[in-house]
């Protein structure tokens, strides 16, 4: 997006002491780290989040989840001739002088971009760039087109009009048509959802002073999580479960007069892996016991929630990513809706996410 110069009309100062040591005075208390909870609290804290569909034998869950449906790679499906005409039309954009370097002098494959470019990046005139892997494998597309800079005053602003239906189909066709992104690997809102389109509105707000000024929904931002197609049906009241999250992710910027960003990041290209075998599935006893011995090695402060989801991962293998069934734990340690209070007392508010492999591995095999 532009640049643009605006007028401060206030500054707000935040004064914040960090790492002063703690200093005692007649009647305090120094503070107490929290007890972290026992293996036997861990234990069935996990057993209660983690999925019914995770059961006893998980063979069959693993075989449903290594044999999804998935689309054409961006190896395949991705034409740099065609996307640079989309993006720059009739006129040649100027090529990064290490388009053709593929390699590193070490041998192994270059992880970066070749970027395409039309106007000055760092100058005040429009711009446009359009970067994709050297790797297609590696699954990044990113495109930008930038206006010249321009002023710009609350009394000009104008809402975007266009509706999140026709933002999500824009979006879709543009990535689809132009960058070669399968269909197949963009999840379906499932029946009666009640937010089914993934659409958010990118809002320019201002004020002098706090309680005055206004805002005004300028663009709209689309979100694409990655999914594959497995159909697995739940029993004995357990959910199904239809699609799983993949790795990638597109995002698109578009307003009323188009497309203003597009990103393709981390679209792996998968392949089958020699070392998942559905024999080697964990139970579900033993997935727990698993989660519990890395929590304890790592944390030190009580959960107060955890989310888990099967996902299928990617483990790196040069240009592409082996298929790897997993589930991807995310903890917090205090709860969503903590107050101001309970955030300033609590010792640690930051989450984290691990992911576990649902098949035992080979020794040596990299996760």
């Amino acid at each position: 997006m532009a640049s643009h110069r605006s007028k401060r009309w206030g500054a707000l100062v935040t004064t914040a002491c960090l790492g002063l040591p703690w200093v005692a005075s007649a009647g305090d208390v120094p503070p107490t780290d929290p007890r972290p909870p026992s293996r036997a609290e861990l234990v069935k804290q996990i057993g209660d989040w983690l999925p019914g569909l995770i059961g006893s034998s998980n063979s069959e869950l693993v075989d449903k989840l290594i044999n999804a449906k998935m689309g054409s790679p961006l190896s395949r499906s991705f034409d740099a001739a065609k996307a640079v005409k989309a993006v720059f039309g009739r006129t040649t954009p100027t090529y990064a002088p290490d388009c053709k370097q593929l390699f590193t002098p070490t041998g192994d494959i270059d992880p970066g971009e070749c970027m395409a470019t039309r106007g000055q990046r760092g100058g005040t005139g429009a711009f446009t760039r359009l970067s994709f892997s050297k790797h297609l494998g590696l699954g990044s597309i990113k495109y930008l087109k930038r206006p010249a800079d321009g002023s710009v005053l609350p009394s000009n602003l104008k809402p975007v009009k266009l509706s999140d239906a026709d933002a999500y189909a824009q979006a879709l066709t543009f990535l689809q048509t132009n960058f070669g992104l399968p269909p197949e690997e963009i999840p379906q809102p499932p029946a009666g959802a009640k937010n089914p389109l993934p659409v958010k509105n990118l809002v320019l707000a201002w004020g002098d002073k706090p309680g005055t000024g206004g805002s005004v929904p300028v663009r709209k931002l689309v979100l694409v999580q990655r999914g594959f197609f497995v159909d697995i049906k739940g029993s004995g009241g357990q959910q199904d479960l239809p699609w799983v999250q993949g790795p990638g992710q597109a995002r698109v910027l578009l307003d009323d007069t188009g497309i203003q960003q597009a990103v393709i990041r981390n679209w792996q290209e998968l392949r089958a892996n020699p070392a998942v075998d559905p024999k080697n599935a964990k139970s579900r006893s033993e997935l727990i016991e698993e989660i519990a011995d890395d929590l304890l090695g790592e944390n030190v402060v009580p959960i107060e929630t955890m989310r888990f989801t099967i996902v299928l991962s990617g483990t790196p293998a040069g240009s592409f990513g082996l298929l790897l069934p997993a589930v991807r734990m995310t903890a917090a340690p205090v709860p969503n809706d903590l107050g101001e209070a309970g955030q300033a007392s609590a010792v640690s508010t930051a989450g984290f996410v691990r992911e576990y492999a649902l098949v035992r591995l080979p020794e040596g095999t990299r996760q």
